[in-house]
C-alpha cells in the first residue's frame, strides 16, 4: 500500500510522482490549459483525493469501474501498483493524448525517451566505468555488477536516473551485489565453464556434435585436475602397509639381538614389532584410504554437475527451447538427487 511508512510505494507518491509531473511540464511545450490540468493532478496526488476519469474514451469505464471503490480516498492510501498505473492513465487524460487535436497521440515522455536513446550515451557510460574500475578484484566486481544493472534504474518513474552516471549508486533500491559475489566465488569453476562455452555458442556456428566434444574435453581436463588430491592421498594410503611391514621386519631384527633373553622379553619385543604392522594397516584402511575415496567421491560429484550443464547446453545448441533444454539436463541428474518433472516445472515458473 502507498500508506506504508517509509516504503518504496509511499516514497514514490510523495516525491517521485510529483517530480514526474514537473518534468513533463518542463520538457514539453504544452498550452496553459494542459499545464493547469497537470498541476491540478499534481495537487490531487500530493494533498487531495482520487477522482475518476472525466474524458470520453474507449477505456473510461474500464478504469472508472475499478477507481469508484477508491474515489475520495487519498492517493497515499491506495494499492501501489494499481495507483501507479491509474496515475499514468490520468497523465494521458491531462495531456489530451486520446482527444482529437494537436496533442492526439503525442507522447508526454518523448523528450525523456530521446535522452535515453542518445547513440553515444551507453558507450560513454561503459567507458566511465572501465576508466575508474578499481584494481582490487572485489571492488571491481561490485562496480561491474552495478554497471550491469544501471540500465534497469532508468524508467519513467525514475527520471533522475536519466542524468545519473553508471557510477552513481544513490538511486539503487536494493544492492545484493555482496550476495552475488559470494555465490559466484563459491561456484567459480562452474560459472567459468558456462561462460566459456556461451562465448563459443555466441561467436561461432559450431555443429552440435563438435560443441559436445569441446565440452567433453573441458570436463576431462577439469576432472583430471580434480582427481589429483585423491591420487596423491591414495598413494600415501597404499604405502602405509609397506611402512608397517618395514616396521615389523625392523622389530624382528632387533628381537634377534635378544634371542638369549627370557620369553617374556622376547614376547614384548615381538609385540612391539607387530604394532608397526598393525599401525600401517589401520592407517591405510581405517583413515587415509577412506579420506582418499571421499576426495574421489567429491570429484565425481563435481563431474556429474558439469555433465548436467553440458547436456542442457548441448540440447539448447541443438535447437531445443530453454525449458526443454533444462529437462534434458534434469535427466542427467542421478536418481537420488533428481527432481521430478513437476518440481522442475514449478521451479521454472517461479
Amino acid at each position: 500500500m502507498t500508506s506504508d511508512p517509509g516504503s518504496f510505494a509511499q516514497r514514490t507518491f510523495q516525491t517521485r510522482i510529483p517530480r514526474i509531473i514537473d518534468d513533463v511540464i518542463a520538457m514539453n511545450d504544452y498550452p496553459p490549459e494542459i499545464i493547469a490540468a497537470l498541476r491540478a493532478l499534481r495537487a490531487e496526488v500530493v494533498s487531495g483525493t482520487l477522482e475518476l476519469i472525466r474524458e470520453a474514451s474507449d477505456d473510461q469505464e474500464f478504469w472508472n469501474a475499478q477507481a469508484r471503490a477508491w474515489r475520495g480516498t487519498s492517493w497515499l492510501a491506495l494499492p501501489w501498483y494499481w495507483a501507479e498505473a491509474f496515475f499514468y492513465r490520468r497523465v494521458l487524460e491531462a495531456t489530451r493524448y486520446f482527444q482529437p487535436g494537436d496533442f492526439y497521440a503525442r507522447d508526454p515522455y518523448a523528450p525523456v525517451k530521446r535522452a535515453e536513446l542518445q547513440p553515444n550515451r551507453a558507450p560513454r557510460a561503459v567507458n566511465e566505468v572501465l576508466e575508474h574500475l578499481p584494481r582490487e578484484s572485489s571492488p571491481a566486481f561490485h562496480a561491474l555488477v552495478r554497471a550491469s544493472v544501471w540500465g534497469n534504474r532508468v524508467d519513467l518513474s525514475m527520471l533522475g536516473a536519466i542524468t545519473a552516471t553508471a557510477t552513481d549508486h544513490s538511486l539503487l533500491l536494493v544492492d545484493d551485489s555482496a550476495s552475488v559475489e559470494a555465490f559466484l566465488r563459491g561456484a567459480r569453476g562452474r560459472v567459468d565453464f558456462i561462460c566459456d562455452n556461451l562465448k563459443v555458442i555466441i561467436s561461432t556456428n559450431m555443429p552440435t556434435h563438435e560443441m559436445e566434444n569441446l565440452m567433453e574435453v573441458d570436463i576431462d581436463a577439469h576432472q583430471r585436475e580434480a582427481l589429483i588430491p585423491y591420487s596423491s592421498v591414495n598413494r600415501v594410503a597404499d604405502s602405509l602397509p609397506g611402512f608397517g611391514i618395514v616396521a615389523a621386519v625392523l622389530g624382528v631384527v632387533l628381537t634377534m639381538n635378544k634371542i638369549d633373553q627370557p620369553p617374556d622379553v622376547l614376547g614384548h619385543s615381538i609385540g612391539a614389532a607387530l604394532v608397526g604392522t598393525f599401525l600401517g594397516v589401520l592407517l591405510c584402511y581405517g583413515f587415509v584410504g577412506p579420506m582418499a575415496f571421499n576426495l574421489e567421491h567429491q570429484a565425481r560429484e563435481e563431474e556429474t554437475f558439469y555433465s548436467v550443464i553440458k547436456v542442457a547446453m548441448v540440447a539448447f545448441v541443438g535447437g531445443a527451447a530453454p525449458q526443454l533444454a533444462v529437462e534434458f539436463g534434469r535427466r542427467a541428474i542421478p536418481s537420488k538427487e533428481r527432481p521430478t518433472f513437476n518440481e522442475l516445472e514449478e521451479f521454472i515458473r517461479k
